[in-house]
């Protein structure tokens, strides 16, 4: 009982420090539970953390994000503010995140003080949570109304501490380690060989800032024409710095983007944001207008509305008579009528001459020859839909 007291003290005090810098906040299946005689320390929540080991199950699986989000939605399992959708970009950072991966003895012993080693069980695994990661820093910014008069803002930067001054606290391991990293290298390979090193979300969420020390990233239009900041580009042209043995020059990638309007970052950044994505451009559906023309639906269009669907996975495919949307696992109780009548208001809502709209269960979505099963197919023009 002593040694369990000496190391939730250790904890409580690692954890207080770190709510005094102001980033003391625990991961989804960790909660703060009591210790007789000691200040609250981390323990296992299980219920919470039974819905962790299936977001790393299905992750290991080849499930990306979207499907994930989809499946939890299906499944009833609500996110960790109790919202019926999860936001993908938990998602992600749980597959990330250090707290689920356990360490054995010898590895923490390289990252905690000896004090702290001394009160842990050799024979036990820990992952650990990071604290003092980052520096934040507030100003406030004083802008010109218009009106003669002058207007407060505060800006807040962000920049990353170097890692020797970063604190790790042992927490209770759950997971195998080897779900965790088949988990992650599933999620890594998942993604274009190609985008791996182009871009990282920016740590305000403001969307993605360009490596440009590695990466020259050009947004053009479909003549390879610059698009000004603040508008969506045909394509993306990269070039690649880094690498030798296979050297990209202007490399053309179908992916509609958007560099944001602003060169200043909240995050402290300099490098080149991009704060808008639509989808690849062979995603994009055609639809005669309504003005006699023709308008185009972009990817995104579809992904509000059925990310929302509570089904393990979907499939927008367009036919000659017009569109079908395949669902699998789809929760009980879920009207197929509601998606239809959503579907056409947000088309009729992009000007588009809402062609007939079918929904069809099926038990799996079907994949490509080379085994993926995209979102959405565009398929030959109909006698509805123009060349």
């Amino acid at each position: 009982m002593e040694d369990r007291r000496g190391q939730a003290e250790e904890f409580a005090q690692e954890w207080t420090a770190a709510e005094q810098r102001g980033d003391a906040a625990h991961a989804v299946g960790l909660q703060q539970g009591s210790v007789p005689g000691a200040h609250d320390a981390l323990v296992v929540h299980e219920p919470e953390m039974v819905v962790v080991e299936r977001v790393f199950r299905m992750a290991a699986e080849g499930f990306g994000v979207g499907k994930i989000q989809s499946r939890l939605y299906a499944e009833g399992l609500p996110s960790p503010r109790g919202r019926d959708v999860w936001d993908r970009r938990v998602i992600r950072k749980i597959i990330k995140s250090d707290e689920y991966r356990p360490l054995t003895h010898e590895e923490i012993s390289e990252l905690v003080s000896p004090e702290v080693l001394a009160r842990l069980e050799a024979d036990r695994e820990y992952s650990v949570q990071w604290y003092n990661r980052d520096q934040v820093t507030v100003r406030t910014i004083s802008e010109s109304d218009g009106n003669g008069g002058r207007t407060y803002k505060k800006r807040k930067t962000q920049r990353r501490r170097p890692k020797e001054e970063w604190l790790a606290i042992p927490v209770p391991a759950y997971l195998p380690r080897d779900l965790v990293d088949r988990a992650r290298a599933a999620m890594d390979a998942s993604k274009g060989a190609e985008r791996k090193h182009l871009a990282r979300e920016c740590e305000q969420h403001r969307g993605m800032h360009l490596f440009e020390d590695l990466v020259i990233t050009e947004v053009v239009d479909k003549d390879n024409r610059p698009v000004p900041p603040g508008v969506y580009g045909h394509k993306v042209l990269v070039t690649v710095l880094f690498s030798r043995t296979m050297p990209l020059i202007r490399y053309g990638m179908s992916d509609s983007v958007k560099l944001a309007t602003s060169p200043h970052c909240p995050c402290g950044r300099t490098f080149a944001l991009i704060d808008g994505i639509q989808g690849r451009v062979e995603d994009v559906l055609r639809f005669p207008a309504t003005s006699g023309e023709q308008v185009s639906v972009e990817p995104i269009v579809f992904h509000r509305v059925m990310d929302s669907v509570p089904a393990g996975g979907w499939q927008v495919a367009e036919g000659p008579e017009g569109l079908t949307v395949l669902l699998s696992g789809v929760r009980e109780g879920f009207a197929d009528v509601t998606l239809v009548d959503t579907l056409r208001r947000e088309l009729k809502a992009q000007g588009a001459i809402v062609p007939q709209v079918e929904v069809r269960r099926v038990p799996n979505i079907p994949r490509t020859t080379v085994g993926k099963a995209p979102l959405i197919r565009a398929r030959v023009p109909g006698p509805w839909r123009k060349p």
